[in-house]
């Protein structure tokens, strides 16, 4: 069972540690973190008013791929609103 959790950008910030990288391609990202899913999010489109993540691999609306410090937990389903 999922574990469904919405936070913010500033608490994503500060609980995950984004890095200044983002990728156009998900292998790209997960080689980038060691092979670690864990570490990589999806940055989508909100329907054009505002950009949303996501944790893991997601290609519906997807602008790009970021990656964190700390991994989320496997079994979270993360979205991380706009402030």
């Amino acid at each position: 069972m999922k574990n469904y959790i919405e936070i913010t950008y500033s608490q994503f910030e500060d609980t995950y540690r984004p890095t200044d990288e983002f990728f156009s391609d998900y292998q790209d990202a997960l080689e980038s973190v060691g092979g670690q899913h864990t570490k990589v999010w999806t940055v989508r489109d909100g329907d054009g008013r505002y950009t949303i993540v996501t944790n893991g691999y997601g290609f519906v609306n997807r602008l790009e791929y970021m990656t964190t410090e700390v991994p989320w937990k496997d079994g979270d389903d993360i979205f991380v609103s706009h402030d």
